[in-house]
């Protein structure tokens, strides 16, 4: 797989407060890469240095074996970007005057049926001609990412994408970002908190914990590794978790025999955001 992107020993700080602590990986041509962490993780502080936002402590961003500094203002001809919390479309224009504004910023030619059709995609068709003042910010988020996916980057940065979206505009989005990863072989970079982006998305992730690395690798493995099967024995009395399952069948038979009220005995597989809970406790 051709490597992208190369992050090596990244850190930074903000007022001696360090966000991003001597981080190292490596992003793939075509993958869906998506970092992981709770609010203050780091996650926004890295998306911005990686796209030359903001400039690092330390450390070194390689985009196709070139130090990201080599590239100047061409870095934003390979990428496009949603940031959380930044004014990616304009307030004082309509949403099909967002659209012809960005197209015409990207040099390309788009004619209204289609503005209209990706703005019917996003439920958004009946507020075509309305400023943005007017928006939501679920409207607002879903116009953001049409505008983004205008420019044709071989690399796209997806900062909290659903946030705001309702479930269907989700789910669109969702497929699309996989289609343009399986089907258009781009690479897109995404961070979340949200466990059903992860789950439809994730070929690998990264999970930042106060500004380090818990984990780099792929989905699956991400979940076998903290993959925990329990069995729990509930009465009317008390509760019983077991890891072992021999175990837990003789507890059973022992309340049984000691007269017992077994209000349920099942077996439970940790999900992901028990797994997720668990790391950020840790850190």
């Amino acid at each position: 797989m051709k490597e992208v992107i190369k992050v090596t020993h990244l850190s930074k700080s903000f007022e001696d407060n360090p966000i991003i602590k001597d981080i190292s990986f490596s992003v793939n041509e075509g993958e869906i890469f998506i970092i992981l962490g709770k609010n203050g993780a780091g996650k926004t502080t890295l998306i911005k240095m990686l796209l030359r936002i903001l400039a690092q402590d330390s450390g070194e961003i390689d985009y196709y074996g070139k130090s990201i500094d080599t590239y100047g203002q061409k870095i934003y001809e390979m990428t496009s970007a949603v940031l959380e919390n930044a004014e990616n479309t304009y307030g004082y224009l309509t949403a099909i005057e967002n659209i012809e504004y960005f197209a015409a910023l990207y040099k390309r030619k788009i004619k209204k049926q289609e503005i209209l059709q990706l703005l019917e995609q996003f439920d958004l068709k009946e507020a075509a001609n309305k400023r943005l003042f007017n928006f939501s910010r679920g409207m607002k988020q879903k116009l953001s990412i049409i505008c983004s996916l205008l420019n044709d980057a071989k690399i796209l940065f997806l900062d909290e994408p659903t946030l705001g979206l309702d479930f269907k505009a989700n789910r669109d989005l969702l497929d699309m970002v996989k289609k343009m990863s399986k089907e258009h072989n781009k690479t897109i970079i995404l961070t979340t908190h949200q466990t059903d982006v992860i789950k439809a998305l994730a070929d690998r992730v990264l999970l930042l914990n106060k500004g380090e690395i818990s984990f780099l690798g792929k989905y699956e493995s991400f979940i076998q590794e903290n993959s925990l099967v329990y069995y729990l024995i509930n009465t009317n009395t008390d509760s019983y978790q077991l890891t072992d399952e021999k175990l837990a069948e003789e507890k059973l038979k022992k309340l049984i025999e000691e007269d017992k009220k077994i209000i349920s005995y099942k077996k439970h597989d940790r999900s992901i955001e028990e797994i997720l809970i668990d790391y950020y406790k840790g850190g």
